[in-house]
This record gives structure tokens, C-alpha cells and sequence, in this order.
């Protein structure tokens, strides 16, 4: 019940920095909302099974999973690069 009420407070607040991010170019937008929706679909098996389907987001989340094992530093560091190789796949389109 906690986590939760955590998820959706931190989804949400993720949300809100994800929009203001979209209005000022400093602050990363998509970085947040990316944050958002990986929040948001950890309360939800159906909007798991819509970012498992989208071509983009099905092969971070499986190499995410597959890190379960990982120590706390590696998950870490993985999530830095994950979230790098996203900023870097969305500036690439611009």
C-alpha cells in the first residue's frame, strides 16, 4: 500500500517536471516523463503490456529486468546509460 502511494506521488511529480520541462529548454522534458511512465507502469499490467509493445521501450525494460540480479551501484550505472541511450535516440531524431 505504501509503495503504491509512493509510485503515484513520485509518477506524478515526475509528470509535473516532465511538463514544465517541455515549456523551458533547460530542463530535460522527456527525461522526466520517461521517468513518469516507467512509475506509472509498475502500478498498472496494462500500461506494462502497452510500453512492452512499443518497439523503443521493449528493449530497455527487458535489459532493465534482466538487471534484478545486479548489485545496487551496477543497476545504478545501468540506468544512467539506459536513460543516455533514450536522451541520445531522441535528439538523434530531431
Amino acid at each position: 500500500m505504501i509503495k503504491r502511494a509512493a509510485l503515484i506521488l513520485l509518477g506524478s511529480a515526475l509528470v509535473v517536471l516532465g511538463l514544465i520541462g517541455l515549456l523551458i529548454p533547460i530542463l530535460p522534458g522527456f527525461l522526466f516523463l520517461a521517468l513518469a511512465a516507467i512509475c506509472f507502469s509498475a502500478l498498472s499490467p496494462r500500461f506494462q503490456r502497452r510500453l512492452d509493445r512499443h518497439p523503443t521501450w521493449r528493449g530497455w525494460r527487458l535489459r532493465w529486468r534482466s538487471s534484478r540480479g545486479l548489485p545496487l551501484l551496477r543497476r545504478l550505472q545501468l540506468g544512467f546509460w539506459l536513460t543516455a541511450e533514450a536522451t541520445m535516440k531522441t535528439l538523434r531524431r530531431r
